[in-house]
């Protein structure tokens, strides 16, 4: 199911989509109010500018996302507060849940877009672009576990007692040998997790991994060199003030990857009253909650995608920001 943030996100695809990439989606945008004398945020606002850099259009969107059609009152006021906002050319709705009919009819009055997100039943028909069947929109979705172990080894082996001794009672700094700090690189806990991906990684696009099928389970036994520069710089850390350099690791046990078929939710942006859809989109959600997307339009043949973290579906609010 899709969240309130992932609606509002869902509305700047779509109108990207419809707009095409010679303008700027803004998602919580500020636009002067004049009536308040203040700036006020609008959910979506889609800016074009002419050949001469000009303003050419300027159009704000609210976006709903409730489980009743949006009736008359709460139109009304939406209306209201655009048409307060001068320095818009254009002002739409766009509802979730459609419209009472008195809605529609008191948006007419004000000039303002209705537009609904509708569900797209019949993907052979409708766009030109794209013309397939739902069944062959699935996401091949891939997860990786691993359950292994890494040890450290100093590259002077009479410090290993005091490096295995450090490391079981916490995360000793890490740094090159001059005792600088390394970026992105403070203690061995984070040491450890990169190098358990990177070698991961690096098993898997060798022949040996390479050969295994979607879904496997493997016991891996890794030796690893470990430099942190082009020079073979050893990575250091620091215990009792005294530096040891580290010289390789040692990772292993068992990794498993799990590949699913997933299927995703096709959606339609339509104008009330038209009966062609502006633009459609289908979009997943991953094994890990990411939503990821792909919309496509009737104005060109271009598709254009969507990535929302699974952080980010969680925040209640969307901040300024641009969506390209």
């Amino acid at each position: 199911m899709l969240t309130h943030i992932d609606v509002h996100y869902l509305i700047g695809l779509l109108t990207r989509a419809t707009n095409g990439n010679d303008v700027e989606i803004e998602l919580g945008d500020m636009v002067q109010d004049a009536a308040s004398e203040k700036e006020r945020d609008i959910d979506v606002t889609v800016t074009k500018k002419n050949n001469y850099g000009e303003l050419e259009v300027y159009r704000g969107i609210e976006v709903k996302d409730e489980k009743l059609p949006l009736d008359v009152i709460r139109v009304e006021q939406l209306c209201q507060k655009m048409s307060d906002m001068p320095a818009l050319t254009h002002r739409s709705i766009v509802s979730a849940s459609g419209y009472t009919k008195p809605a529609i009819l008191k948006a007419k009055k004000h000039g303002v877009d209705l537009l609904e997100i509708v569900n797209w039943e019949n993907t052979i028909e409708g766009f030109e672009p794209i013309r397939t069947a739902k069944e062959n929109w699935n996401l091949l979705d891939s997860q990786l576990v691993n359950n292994v172990n890494i040890s450290f080894f100093p590259e002077n082996s009479e410090k290993w007692a005091i490096l295995k001794s450090a490391i079981a009672k916490g995360h000793p700094s890490v740094c090159n040998k001059s005792g600088e700090a390394i970026p992105n690189l403070p203690n061995m806990k984070v040491l450890a997790e990169g190098i358990s991906n990177a070698s991961i990684n690096k098993w898997l696009a060798s022949d040996e991994g390479q050969k295994m099928p979607p879904n496997f389970s493997a016991n891996i036994d890794l030796n690893v060199e470990m430099n942190v520069d082009d020079k073979g710089g050893k990575p250091h850390v620091i215990i009792n003030s005294e530096l040891i350099a580290l010289g390789n690791a040692h990772i292993s046990g068992t990794i498993q990857r799990i590949e699913t078929k997933r299927n995703g939710e096709f959606k339609m942006l339509m104008k009330i009253g038209e009966t062609i859809p502006i633009c459609c989109c289908v979009i997943y959600e991953t094994i890990d909650g990411h939503l990821v997307g792909i919309s496509m339009s009737n104005v060109d043949t271009m598709s254009r995608g969507l990535f929302i973290s699974y952080e980010e579906r969680l925040k209640s609010k969307i901040f300024k920001q641009k969506l390209r």
